[in-house]
């Protein structure tokens, strides 16, 4: 459905599960997995990007990448050797600009991309096989019989219990602009959208320390959903904890929780409380590409301080894989045939590779 979603607030159904009761951490897995050194093929870029946080494949073969600091635009199509094809997602205070762009997501068929703006709480979407055929950005929604541009506000979403304003940091498009899955800050975790409506939240978090006020600061690491829309992967940016939760019509259960590394971290008495690293911590992982059988998380390396190695496991939380770039990667993902392409750092500079790698046995 391809027009401007005006939300309205229902009341929101509170999904929880039995959580698991204890953690047990076990880097044997992670530390005896024979690691594949992988060799990366440069692309030469014909655009140069400041720091693309998020590429994401879409449709004809084309590569999605979203830069907030390259120009007036922060959403940019290139070919997969380079080239570009179109920008779009001006900055602005207008409905479909963006303000303070934080995430970027893409509808299932490829075609639709959503952005979110975290300082206006609104979702504004792009139509990007329009913009390829070259309509313009200023043919605005009301000018048009099928727009290529809209935009969903979230600022009505409450929570049920309190009454505040939903903290949503991050979208994820489920199902061809009829389903959402917001990621929010604190005890609300996760709240499932469906046909411009809130429909239910999950507030579970695994019991990794006893001051549950902190919890919440720990699982900011990355987020993921599988293609069918039915796991959601989260990742915790210290440690290297994996939680992989299924989803069901709004409705959550924990599937797995895969923890190698325990958290190590100090408290920050802000407000709210806030986690930060320590002597010992352990960079958890920070970057997810989820697919059809098996999702990707990336991670530091031997001895590294940013992530260089890709982790693949199974949607049952089984290590199956485990790759090293030697590169410091900024992001990646997993195009139809296989082929990885990675923003990673070469000293100063930011480049795109291009890496082969053979999809692990199920």
């Amino acid at each position: 459905m391809k027009k401007v979603l005006y939300l309205l607030l229902l009341p929101v159904l509170i999904c929880s599960c039995q959580r698991t009761s204890e953690i047990i951490y076990d880097a044997r897995e992670l530390e005896k997995m024979p690691t594949v050194k992988a060799s990366l093929e440069l692309i030469p870029l014909q655009r140069q990007f400041a720091y693309p946080e998020t590429i994401i494949p879409i449709m004809d073969s084309l590569l999605l990448v979203f830069d907030c600091n390259c120009g007036d635009n922060i959403c940019h199509i290139i070919t997969k050797d380079g080239r570009p094809k179109a920008s779009f997602g001006m900055k602005g205070k207008r409905n479909i600009e963006l303000v303070n762009p934080a995430y970027l997501t893409v509808s299932k068929s490829h075609e639709m991309a959503y952005v979110y703006d975290i300082n206006m709480k609104k979702l504004v979407w792009f139509d990007m096989q329009k913009l390829l055929e070259g309509e313009e950005n200023e043919k605005r929604a009301d000018k048009a019989e099928e727009p290529s541009e809209g935009f969903m506000d979230l600022r009505s979403f409450k929570n049920i219990q309190s009454e505040e304003a939903l903290s949503i940091k991050a979208v994820e498009a489920l199902d061809e602009a009829d389903s959402f899955l917001g990621f929010a800050t604190n005890t609300q975790r996760f709240i499932y959208m469906h046909d411009g409506k809130v429909v239910s939240t999950y507030q579970d978090y695994p019991p990794i320390d006893p001051d549950e006020e902190c919890i919440w600061t720990l699982w900011t690491g990355a987020y993921a959903v599988s293609p069918n829309g039915k796991n959601i992967i989260s990742t915790t940016r210290l440690g290297a904890l994996v939680e992989i939760i299924e989803i069901d019509n709004g409705a959550f259960r924990q599937k797995a929780l895969k923890a190698f590394y325990k958290p190590k971290f100090d408290v920050i008495n802000a407000t709210p409380k806030w986690t930060a690293p320590t002597e010992g911590s352990i960079r958890g992982i920070n970057q997810l590409y989820a697919g059809d059988n098996y999702f990707i998380g990336c991670m530091p390396g031997e001895d590294r301080e940013l992530a260089t190695c890709l982790l693949y496991f199974d949607y049952n939380g089984n290590l199956l894989k485990k790759v090293d770039t030697g590169h410091d990667i900024n992001c990646f993902t997993v195009d139809g045939n296989g082929d990885a392409f990675v923003f990673a750092y070469n000293e100063n500079d930011i480049n795109l590779y291009k890496l082969q790698i053979d999809a692990p046995q199920e």
